[in-house]
């Protein structure tokens, strides 16, 4: 994700590896970017009802929900593993406003 300038919720090892000039994410290079606690912006952390204070309780907010292996030979049919994703997962979805569908 970090390629993609997009850090996962709660990565406190390579979420500093996404900056911010004038506002617009840029790639960080690795030797300046130490693991820390995640900073968030203050607007984001008001909706899930959190402090910059206490982000460094945050877990980790990636989740394989659908795996689907293909068919091997003719005979066999696809193998779909799901999960459901965590409740804590579930209520900072809500506090966001965001679902899963």
């Amino acid at each position: 994700m970090n390629l993609k300038l997009c850090s996962i919720l709660g990565d406190h090892v390579y979420s500093t590896r996404v900056g911010k000039v004038l506002g617009v994410p840029v790639p960080l290079p690795v030797d300046m970017a130490l693991p820390q606690t995640q900073v968030l912006e203050e607007q984001i952390l008001r909706r899930m009802r959190f402090t910059q204070q206490q982000m460094h309780r945050m877990p980790l907010h990636l989740h394989l929900h659908r795996l689907a292996i293909p068919a091997h030979g003719k005979e066999s049919a696809e193998t779909v593993i799901t999960a459901p994703p965590p409740l804590f997962f579930i209520q900072t979805l809500k506090l966001l406003g965001l679902s899963m569908k």
